[in-house]
């Protein structure tokens, strides 16, 4: 995520084995160029997560994370530098996978689960949810002749996004094409 600094952050899931796996820490690492990383916060909780999110969207740095019990987590970060903001947390959802939020032009805020489920959220994202969270129809984009016969399973990450004043959801999943899957 572009900070308010013109420099990049981000964060992610550890890897073990090949494998992602829920973990009680959070790095947040920042770069200038896109090329060089540096750590500069490692985030400490009682309970595992993954999937971690950075936004800095209104002023204020959100980090949405998925809980290994089940749901999902909005942390707010104050301040305009992550390294060294204080935190504030709360339980978004009970259920959910992979959260993601995102803030419109018109300053609304909306969580985004997993397979593409769409909630909006109080002016204090903290206060949780306005409404419940409703699926969005994904439609696989590509070359028009391959979007026959085709499912897409286990839809996950789905992350919103306005381009040139369209909504884009990012989702992933394995797509099934004529019996044989796929990842994409």
């Amino acid at each position: 995520s572009p900070g308010p600094d013109g420099a990049y952050y981000l964060t992610g899931t550890p890897i073990e084995n090949g494998q992602p796996f829920f973990s009680s820490t959070i790095r947040i690492w920042r770069s200038s160029d896109l090329i060089n990383w540096r750590e500069v916060r490692t985030l400490h909780f009682e309970e595992s997560y993954r999937s971690p999110e950075l936004r800095y969207l209104k002023d204020t740095w959100w980090l949405a994370l998925e809980r290994g019990s089940g749901g999902t987590t909005l942390v707010k970060l104050t301040g305009d530098d992550p390294a060294s903001a204080d935190c504030e947390k709360q339980v978004i959802t009970e259920f959910g996978i992979t959260p993601s939020i995102f803030r419109d032009d018109d300053g609304k805020f909306f969580w985004i689960l997993g397979g593409g489920k769409i909630a909006r959220m109080n002016p204090n994202p903290l206060a949780g949810l306005v409404e419940e969270p409703r699926q969005i129809d994904v439609k696989i984009a590509g070359p028009h002749g391959q979007q026959r016969e085709q499912r897409v399973l286990n839809l996950h990450g789905a992350h919103l996004a306005k381009i040139a004043g369209r909504y884009h959801l990012f989702i992933s999943g394995r797509i099934k094409r004529n019996g044989l899957g796929r990842t994409g």
